[in-house]
């Protein structure tokens, strides 16, 4: 399989989104052995990146992940999402960049994966602190990209909790979705 390399990154071409295997479709969640092989074997057929977020299910995608990779993590590069579940009280469905919220969705998401590193985070929202960091890479619409991020910048506390993360060994990079 082809790889690509966005910043330091190496990663096949083709990812495996899992979030159909824990919600948003019918039968979601009915059968995690079955997406547990599923993962095996997309991992077996040279599928390097799983992508899941703390929203789906809420949660349960990410422990179905974590429990799917437990004995292969060398072999992937694990992007999860947060943002759209508040931990201060509002829930899944509201969204919440604070860096309070940022540093609990990470270190749930770590317990949840079974795992001491996210190789790849996403957040809706970068402020312009991000863009102009070095050593973590940034995957996106940045900078001179067409598009760029226009009105989606925010305040750089969003950058500092993420680059302390990231300083912490927590996280390897970031994804902007803008």
């Amino acid at each position: 399989m082809k790889h690509i390399n966005p910043g330091t990154l190496d990663v096949a071409r083709i990812g495996l989104g899992a979030m159909g295997m824990s919600a948003a479709y019918t039968g979601a969640g009915t059968d995690n052995a079955e997406s547990i092989r599923t993962i095996h074997r997309a991992l077996d057929l040279g599928i390097t990146l799983l992508d899941t977020a703390e929203i789906y299910g809420p949660f349960a995608n990410e422990e179905l992940v974590g429990q799917a990779i437990k004995d292969r993590r060398n072999g992937v590069v694990l992007a999860t999402k947060f943002g759209l579940v508040s931990h201060a009280g509002g829930g899944p469905g509201n969204l919440d960049s604070s860096p309070a919220n940022i540093r609990t969705a990470i270190e749930g998401s770590l317990r949840r994966l079974g795992t001491d590193y996210i190789d790849l985070t996403d957040s809706k929202i970068v402020s312009s602190g991000a863009r102009q960091r070095t050593g973590l890479v940034i995957a996106g619409p940045v900078g001179g990209w067409p598009g760029g991020l226009g009105g989606w910048l925010e305040g750089d506390f969003l950058a500092g909790e993420l680059f302390e993360l990231a300083d912490e060994g927590a996280l390897a990079a970031l994804a902007v979705d803008a």
